[in-house]
């Protein structure tokens, strides 16, 4: 099953780093093997990789130079992809297969658009979850891959403006409209007048995702070391530095877990 998380508005939602953080943890805490992947860039594995684990050339971090997105879209083209490819193609971050990392690509062509849904229906065979960065804000020429998505998350943050935006364009125009959705608060302060509580009214949700801002988190992504941030600090013990972060993180993911699951049935993979 296929989560894509996105903004309308770029460089207002945290849209990569929500990405990469929730495909992580869900990852680390539940039963799932996950795909992390971003339809284009090289955003989503700066979160995991510094630029001294990197080579010279497009699809770089991480040591691998010609793979990921744009060596899955040549064996579609050629007719050639299979479920054994991931294997090759995609960067292992935690070990038997339980989060892997499909590099971007630069830019897609229109034929590489095209052949996008057959290489994420492909990679929902292999994952129980494939978790999506898709690129912010409107005109994106692949934008219908939103609605073909199993849940959309939409990414936003308590600018009157972003939620106004929002409000307007995706729950009284209804665009895009995918089978599911939730909405995600990035950067989340309780002190500010749009509370949870609010946000939940102005945005007609009975469940919100949210991420308090938390230092330690945004260098880990800013450095490469989201994952092992996130392994280090994964069972501290309540009350330290950092706490309300994670386990408003782990309550994320439990959230997607439920919803996936009243969803999709059984779809976990034996």
């Amino acid at each position: 099953m296929q989560i894509a998380f996105w903004s309308r508005v770029g460089g207002q939602g945290g849209t990569t780093s929500a990405a990469a953080a929730h495909g992580a943890m869900l990852a680390l805490a539940h039963p799932v093997k996950v795909l992390l992947a971003q339809v284009q860039g090289e955003t989503l594995e700066r979160c995991f990789f510094s630029r001294r684990d990197a080579q010279p050339g497009p699809g770089s971090y991480g040591g691998y130079v010609e793979g990921g997105m744009e060596a899955l879209l040549r064996l579609a083209r050629n007719n050639r992809l299979g479920t054994g490819d991931f294997a090759d193609y995609t960067v292992p971050l935690l070990k038997q297969g339980k989060l892997d990392l499909l590099q971007g690509h630069g830019s897609l062509d229109a034929q590489g658009l095209a052949l996008l849904p057959q290489v994420l229906e492909t990679a929902g065979r292999c994952y129980d979850l494939v978790v999506l960065d898709f690129p912010n804000g409107r005109g994106h020429p692949g934008g219908e891959l939103l609605e073909r998505a199993d849940l959309l998350v939409f990414c936003l943050n308590q600018n009157i403006h972003v939620l106004e935006g929002h409000v307007k364009e995706v729950l009284l125009e209804k665009r895009p409209a995918p089978k599911d959705h939730l909405c995600h608060i990035n950067f989340y302060r309780k002190e500010l007048k749009a509370s949870e509580g609010n946000l939940r009214r102005q945005l007609l949700e009975k469940e919100l995702l949210r991420l308090p801002y938390d230092p330690g988190f945004q260098d880990a992504c800013n450095q490469g070391g989201l994952l092992e941030f996130l392994i280090r600090h994964v069972d501290r013990p309540s009350g330290e530095k950092g706490h309300p972060f994670l386990e408003s993180l782990k309550r994320n993911t439990t959230l997607l877990m439920d919803r996936m699951e009243r969803g999709g049935g059984r779809w976990i993979q034996d």
